[in-house]
């Protein structure tokens, strides 16, 4: 059915309906009466190769209005129905690309043909560029495909006409493939230009934005297109010559290196030219074990500084290990290899074990007998057996290292402390940090060996990264020295602990060990770790807080007056810090701040309630619940009230009063699980593993240990859930930070929602979209429907904000007089800092509104707080949110209806619209605009509001 055009087309061809030369219509008046002075009236059509009808078009030209092509009405103002969807100037970008590349390549002496390709969507969607006598062929895709389409069409292609140079419009996961195929990807975009369109060829790399070159600047070799900055890289040998031409650069998976030992295979070597070849590492061809599967042959990458492995030894692959994968380039190498940091050495039983290597002599039969019952025969054993497998320690080649290592040892062992290899390569020797873990081993080996047999190895105070586990080759510096030390990883772990506490007792108390004066093994436990003793003491200060909060509510719910005031201020303050503790204790320092305030708080707290007296009948009717339970519970205080088994029975007699502080006991534990139920749910909803871990921890404590069967078996499908859920993420790739901050800040509002401010939300919010813009992925819709949920929320508390001015929010010049009405002497909460005035905002509107009508009179560009800054004439303030929204519905109060609002022109740092646009057209009730058409729209309305204000 015919209907009336209103669509603003913006594009047209010349030359009837199937020509392919576009031209785009300017929007301004005095603009379009040149362009119809070139190019005349009659000769637009909507082309086929648009999407068009192919009917003619007419100019339409407007003072008031954006100026745009239409099509010609029949009698009864009616036009033909037409199904163009690509309006806009960017709709006719395949043939300015068509005719801008064709005429580049003709420059430089190349001899094109040029086609359009539809993928399924239009004509549009493709160009094809074929070089026939280089035979070379360049497509410009411009839709995006999927990546199963796209790589039949590549393949088709390349087996038809050859190589293929790909050049792609919007960023997709095809362009993301690309750079991790050859290390780069090109894209094209198209930029206006009076009534032309800019042709521009991006370069995208993994570690860095995509840079922009005019084609004009870009080169056609060989090889493909060459735009400067991919030519800047491959100078500097950041980016290989080829492109496609090569084979895939290789991608790789993460594996679990201790599960895989290796072997030289002494009769082959590394192929040349391989994909999985790189600068700084060696490959070797050797045999690859996984425990519990069969051998397989493969390479092995390792970096160079690594010594090279040895054919008669088997190793064990340690550090950051990785599968790499290419795909097939030919049928004479592999297509995967290993990828590993370091290597560790097998002694000579692991080494057998594993299949890959035999001794040239029989070992003796008594090493794999079962261990003798008797502790020294079984010692007598174990050393035959080292004498016989071992290998002779090795000579030192780090001499005056490891003796000034070993002084610096003593010193840390003095101190009572411990230390890793980054504090060592800052406080000690900066060359420890280029040396890799098989040269950090030696070195350990060499402090320890030229000491008594007897003593105690210094190497267990060097810990791993983080300070509180063992080196993971700690075992293997042990066997070196000939030290009988536990196989298991957890009962090395303990032995180290324990070795480590006997080093401090000897160094602490004498200040220096000589080798034939070490200490006896004693029976002390595992060494506390500082950070462990904090983290608990803060937990149960955390418990002590709350307590004390709820019961200075009880107070202040009865006292009156300054009191109570005070009560409260001080509990609000004491909640803020409570909710404090989840971001700070993952840090030590911080965390110290954290108590000691915290300590403060408690005073206080405890000054302000004083001590009230209490009744007899109170002392026995009322429980001991009443003190609050702290949420870290230790060992002694879960089996405090069992009976000991060194005590005589009558210790044990079971009193009257026990069942009643057993079932009160239960009714504690019951009501804390239940609480830290509450905040694992929290936890796990924000995506936190760690705070999920911790709590859960301290969940299942009380869980095994302090509540009855009934609520366990009520519980156990919860705990049965979040054990699978910590399994899952545990396994699962890491999400990229920008998402895990998203989730932190969002969560963190729906803990403290109805207690944070609306402009402290919206802070929030703007931090969030500021993220999310800056990510190289899109949000999850889980993420984007909670954002939106809170944008919701502060536009309503926006609105009922704007009806109802709080007593926080009154201006400073009347909270005399509102106090003097109300006749009360309490002060009134002061206002939040940083905030404005009534009379000081609508001061500052007026003067930026006449600077906002000179700009819309004068067509100057957009605004932003600080171009408006520099053009007032009294000092303008770096201004609260709240504020800078009350200013701009200040500047177009008095604004008609009909008109665009003058604060269309502010804009954000970025030069687009501003993000509180939305909220000044809510606020003086102008109609809500999609978001989706919200950019277009903007644009649109600076155009009116420039042609309305051009004649003022």
């Amino acid at each position: 059915m015919p209907q009336i055009d209103t669509r603003l087309i913006q594009t047209a061809v010349m030359g009837g309906k199937d020509g392919d030369r576009p031209v785009i219509l300017p929007e301004e008046a005095h603009n379009l009466d040149e362009f119809r002075r070139q190019y005349g009236q009659t000769n637009f059509w909507c082309g086929t190769l648009l999407g068009g009808c192919g009917e003619k078009l007419m100019t339409k030209r407007y003072e008031t209005k954006v100026c745009h092509f239409a099509h010609h009405p029949d009698r009864y103002g009616t036009s033909a129905e037409c199904h163009r969807t690509s309006e806009g100037a960017d709709g006719a970008d395949h043939l300015f690309i068509k005719q801008h590349v064709k005429d580049w390549l003709t420059g430089q002496g190349h001899a094109a043909e040029a086609s359009l390709r539809t993928l399924g969507t239009g004509p549009g969607d493709a160009v094809d560029f074929w070089l026939r006598a280089t035979e070379q062929h360049l497509r410009f895709e411009l839709r995006p495909e999927d990546y199963r389409s796209w790589r039949k069409a590549a393949e088709s292609l390349g087996a038809r006409e050859g190589h293929v140079e790909w050049v792609f419009g919007p960023e997709n996961t095809i362009t993301h493939d690309m750079v991790a195929r050859q290390g780069y990807a090109l894209r094209v975009r198209c930029e206006t230009e009076g009534t032309d369109r800019r042709v521009l060829i991006g370069t995208v790399t993994a570690d860095r934005p995509v840079v922009w070159d005019p084609l004009a600047t870009c080169r056609m070799t060989r090889v493909g297109i060459a735009t400067p900055t991919l030519e800047e890289l491959r100078a500097a040998g950041k980016m290989r010559i080829g492109g496609m031409r090569h084979a895939s650069l290789p991608t790789s998976l993460p594996v679990a290196g201790p599960q895989l030992v290796f072997a030289i295979d002494s009769g082959a070597t590394a192929p040349t030219g391989s994909p999985f070849d790189e600068s700084g590492r060696h490959l070797y061809m050797g045999y690859l074990k996984p425990t519990a599967k069969r051998i397989i042959r493969t390479m092995l990458s390792l970096p160079a500084d690594v010594p090279p492995p040895a054919d008669d030894h088997v190793y064990q692959l340690s550090g950051a290990v990785r599968i790499l994968i290419t795909e097939p380039v030919g049928a004479a190498q592999a297509y995967w290899a290993v990828r590993a940091d370091a290597v560790t050495r097998l002694n000579g039983i692991a080494a057998e074990r594993t299949g890959l290597w035999r001794p040239s002599v029989a070992l003796e039969a008594s090493v794999s007998l079962p261990a003798p019952r008797n502790k020294a025969a079984r010692k007598e054993k174990n050393a035959k057996a080292l004498a016989t497998v071992m290998e002779p320690l090795p000579q030192p080649v780090h001499a005056p290292q490891a003796r000034a290592l070993r002084e610096k040892l003593q010193g840390i062992a003095r101190k009572r402390d411990t230390t890793t290899w980054k504090q060592l390569s800052e406080e000690f020797d900066i060359r420890l940090r280029q040396l890799s873990d098989h040269t950090l081993r030696d070195l350990l080996v060499e402090v320890d060996q030229a000491a008594h047999g007897d003593s105690l190895p210094l190497s267990v105070l060097v810990l791993a990264r983080g300070g509180r586990k063992k080196l993971p080759y700690l075992g293997a510096i042990l066997r070196s020295l000939g030290i009988d030390a536990p196989e298991s990883g957890a009962a090395l772990q303990q032995w180290s602990t324990e070795t480590i506490s006997r080093i401090h007792e000897a160094y602490g108390a004498s200040g220096s060990v000589k080798p034939d004066e070490a200490p006896q093994r004693t029976s002390s436990g595992p060494a506390n770790e500082p950070m462990a003793v904090t983290l608990g003491t803060a937990y149960r200060q955390l418990g002590l807080l709350r307590g004390k909060a709820s019961e200075a509510n009880q107070v202040a719910a009865r006292a009156t007056g300054l009191r109570a005031e005070r009560l409260s201020a001080v509990v609000a303050e004491t909640e803020a810090h409570i909710r404090l503790f989840a971001e700070v204790r993952g840090n030590d320092k911080a965390l110290r701040h954290w108590s000691e305030a915290g300590k403060q708080l408690q005073e206080r707290l405890a000054n302000l309630i004083g001590h009230s007296p209490v009744s007899p009948q109170a002392t026995t009717s009322r429980p001991a619940a009443a003190t609050p339970l702290p949420p870290v519970t230790t060992e002694k205080e879960l089996f405090s009230h069992a009976p000991q088994s060194g005590k005589a029975p009558a210790e044990s007699t079971t009193t009257m009063a026990e069942p009643n502080a057993r079932n009160s006991s239960h009714a504690e534990a019951l009501a804390e699980f239940t609480r830290l139920t509450a905040e694992i749910e929290t936890a796990r909803k924000g995506d936190d593993l760690k705070t999920v871990q911790i709590v859960y921890n301290r969940a299942n404590v009380l869980y095994s240990r302090r509540i009855s069967a009934e609520e366990k078996t009520r519980f156990a499908s919860f705990m049965r859930d979040i054990r699978v859920w910590c399994a899952a993420h545990r396994s699962r790739p890491e999400a990229g930070a920008a998402l895990q901050r998203i989730r932190q800040l969002l969560t963190r509002l729906e803990r403290n929602r109805g207690k944070v401010p609306t402009s402290e939300i919206q802070l929030v919010l703007d931090a969030v979209r500021e993220i999310r813009n800056s990510a190289d992925t899109p949000l999850p819709p889980d993420e984007e429907e909670r954002l939106a949920r809170w944008d919701a929320l502060v536009r309503q508390r926006t609105a009922e904000e704007q009806e109802t001015l709080p007593p926080a929010a009154v201006p400073d010049q009347a909270r005399d007089e509102l106090r003097a009405a109300s006749g009360s002497n309490v002060p009134l909460a002061p206002t939040r800092p940083g905030r404005l005035s009534r009379t000081a905002v609508e001061r500052l509107a007026a003067s930026a509104r006449e600077i906002l009508m000179d700009t819309a009179r004068t067509g100057g560009a957009v605004l932003t707080w600080g171009d408006l800054r520099a053009r007032l004439k009294e000092p303008l303030p770096h201004l609260h949110p709240d504020d800078q929204g009350e200013l701009l519905v200040a500047v177009d109060r008095n604004t008609p209806q009909d008109e665009p609002l003058l604060t269309t022109l502010m804009a954000s740092a970025d030069i687009s619209q501003h993000w509180l646009y939305p909220h000044v057209r809510f606020s003086l009730h102008r109609p809500r605009i999609p978001e989706e058409e919200l950019a277009a729209h903007w644009a649109r309305e600076i155009l009116k509001l420039r042609q309305i204000w051009r004649h003022r």
